[in-house]
């Protein structure tokens, strides 16, 4: 987590206007996009980054579903189904 992000309140502290109705399928392609893209340390960053951030937009959020959407190595580890 860099500094940056170390000051800020949490997001459900935060609720931001513009940012409702965000729904499954725009989780889904973030999460696409993250894992597709991105590799190693910058595919982690990104995915922690957003999975920390969107819960605002949907209280039906799920931050570790859509951390092993992002094929996160600690979300994926064992998972050979």
């Amino acid at each position: 987590m860099t500094e940056a992000t170390q000051t800020l309140p949490h997001p459900q502290q935060r609720p931001h206007p513009s940012a409702r109705g965000m729904q499954r399928r725009h989780f889904e392609l973030i999460a696409e996009i993250i894992s597709k893209e991105l590799n190693g340390e910058y595919r982690e960053k990104a995915a922690y980054a957003f999975a920390y951030i969107l819960p605002i937009t949907n209280a039906n959020f799920d931050s570790q579903r859509f951390l092993k959407a992002c094929k996160v190595s600690a979300f994926t580890e064992g998972d050979n189904q």
